[in-house]
Order: C-alpha cells, then sequence, then structure tokens
C-alpha cells in the first residue's frame, strides 16, 4: 500500500515529527559535553534519547497492528517492546526532572523531601508538582484503551500542561540557584543596624555591628583587591599595620563612661537653654553652657569613632 493512503498514526512522517524536538535536545546536550566536559549532560542526553526512541516504538507498534495483525507473535512482541521502552523513558525522564533540573527529593533536606531553600512559599505546591509529574509521564498507559483521536488529544494536551509545569518550577530552582550563588539577590542586608529607641526624644545613640555580616578583621579587607606586594612594600605596609592597632587601641570607647562624658540628653538641653537665653537678650557669660558644649564635643567624637 502506497506510503500516501496509509492512516496518521503509522505514517513515516509521525516519528519523525514526534522525535525531533527531543532529538536536538540529545545533540544539544552533546555539544554541552564536549565544551565543558561535565558527565551530567551525558546524562541529560540519554534522557532525550529515551524520549525519542519511545515515540519511534509508538510508531512500530501502531505500524504491526495495522498491517501484521494476523501475526500475533510479532504484535505482542511490539507491544512488549513498546512497554519496556515506555517503562525506562518515563522513569528516567520523571527522576530527571524532579531530582536535576527541579533539585527536589532530597534526603538531607529540612523540607521533607524537598530542599533547604525554596522560592515558593507553601511547600504543597512542590508536592503536588511531583505527583502531577509522574501521573502526565505515564498517561501513555491511555493508549491500550482506546487509540481513538479524543485520548490522543488529552494525552497531547496533558504533556502540553506538563511541559509548563515544569517550566515554573524550573525557573525557581534557577533563581534560587542563582541568590546562593551570588548571581542575584533577594534582598540588601545594611552595614549597621539603628535602635529603635532612636525614635524616642529622650533616648540616646546605640549603634552597633550588623550581625548579618561576616565577621573578619579589619587588616584583611582595606587591601583585599591590592596587587600583591614585593619585599619593600611588604616591609612599609607592616609597619603602618602595627602603627594602625596602636592607634585604634588607643581609640576603644568604654561605653560604660556615660557618668564622666555627661548624659547626651542633659548636653542638648543645656545648650537650648543657652540659646533661648541669647535670644531673650540675656548677657554672655563666658562660663555660661562652657561646661555642656565640652560634654557634648567628647560625645560626638566618641560616636563618629563607633560608627567607623
Amino acid at each position: 500500500q502506497p506510503i500516501c493512503n496509509l492512516s496518521l498514526p503509522v505514517t513515516p512522517l509521525a516519528p519523525i515529527l514526534g522525535s525531533f524536538g527531543a532529538m536536538m535536545r540529545f545533540f544539544q546536550c552533546l555539544r554541552r559535553y564536549y565544551d565543558t566536559n561535565a558527565i551530567i549532560h551525558l546524562g541529560n542526553a540519554g534522557k532525550y534519547a529515551s524520549m525519542a526512541i519511545s515515540v519511534m516504538m509508538i510508531f512500530y507498534w501502531r505500524y504491526t497492528v495495522a498491517y501484521y495483525a494476523d501475526d500475533y507473535n510479532k504484535v505482542l512482541m511490539s507491544k512488549i517492546i513498546y512497554i519496556i521502552i515506555q517503562v525506562v523513558s518515563a522513569v528516567y525522564a520523571n527522576f530527571w526532572d524532579i531530582t536535576q533540573d527541579w533539585a527536589l527529593l532530597k534526603l538531607d533536606s529540612s523540607n521533607f523531601l524537598l530542599r533547604d531553600e525554596l522560592g515558593y512559599k507553601h511547600k504543597w505546591i512542590y508536592y503536588f508538582g511531583m505527583c502531577n509529574n509522574t501521573f502526565f509521564r505515564f498517561t501513555w498507559i491511555f493508549y491500550f484503551v482506546s487509540d481513538s483521536f479524543l485520548v490522543r488529544f488529552l494525552i497531547a494536551f496533558g504533556e502540553m500542561l506538563r511541559r509548563w509545569q515544569w517550566d515554573i518550577f524550573r525557573i525557581e530552582n534557577e533563581h534560587v540557584t542563582n541568590c546562593r550563588a551570588g548571581r542575584a539577590i533577594k534582598e540588601l542586608e545594611l552595614p549597621t543596624i539603628f535602635d529603635p529607641s532612636l525614635a524616642s526624644p529622650t533616648s540616646t545613640v546605640k549603634i552597633k555591628k550588623s550581625s548579618l555580616l561576616p565577621k573578619v578583621n579589619r587588616k584583611q579587607t582595606w587591601r583585599d583587591f591590592e596587587p600583591k606586594l614585593d619585599k619593600d612594600e611588604a616591609d612599609y605596609v607592616q609597619e603602618d599595620d602595627d602603627d594602625y592597632e596602636e592607634d585604634d587601641v588607643n581609640d576603644n570607647f568604654d561605653e560604660n563612661d556615660n557618668e564622666e562624658k555627661g548624659n547626651l540628653d542633659s548636653v542638648i538641653k543645656d545648650n537650648l537653654d543657652y540659646e533661648k537665653k541669647q535670644e531673650e537678650g540675656g548677657k554672655d557669660d563666658k562660663n555660661d553652657n562652657i561646661e555642656s558644649r565640652k560634654k557634648l564635643k567628647i560625645i560626638t567624637e566618641h560616636i563618629e569613632i563607633s560608627i567607623n
């Protein structure tokens, strides 16, 4: 019988078009392996190879049913081969989708069978996605129930939904990976944390280092990106570091010495009273407010040291 008179399910063009996308991805994975020598690309190539073979086996099985219906053994053998290939392909592809493309099913994760860092708020979404992906990977079983146009349409539509869902979780996993690797950020961390009590007019200034920042030696950070020094330059820098340490020790601020330095609130009050006197035309006493000005100067210097 001429090929042009064959029905669509057994047309040679069907397996070619059906496996074209999988074969393109197969060769892309081989190219990635050639460029990077990463074994994981061979595993991904194996997934697409199994998918392409399974599509071809659908054609082989339908072809034997259409043209060798009287040969029971041949039809049975083609059916058995088709089932084996489809099971291997479905299990392989589903396992790769969940464990590699979505990075789920981590046994040591704090989130049961998921991973430690999740991009979506609700965990049930991931469990639903894994179950849903597994179901749509095995919809080929319905071909044994009926080979009608409606069944083929529903299976194809389900595959479209599965790939749409795959994209959502794949992008989520890629974003979480980029954030962990520093290629993207979720939020900016400020270098200092200011005490909320600063909003109160009767509070004193409290500034502390952020606990979110890494604890590193200041000597190690101020020249992190400079080129390597030769011996003479290194000796010179070492002397400068020694002087820096002595100055840093002498400039330490004793936060418990509030009684000697004075309270910032009282200093501000004294200065406001002094300015009020000047506005009212009072005498300019040289000793008036001089003590509070000294206190204000000392506290200002200590605040600058704490911030630096």
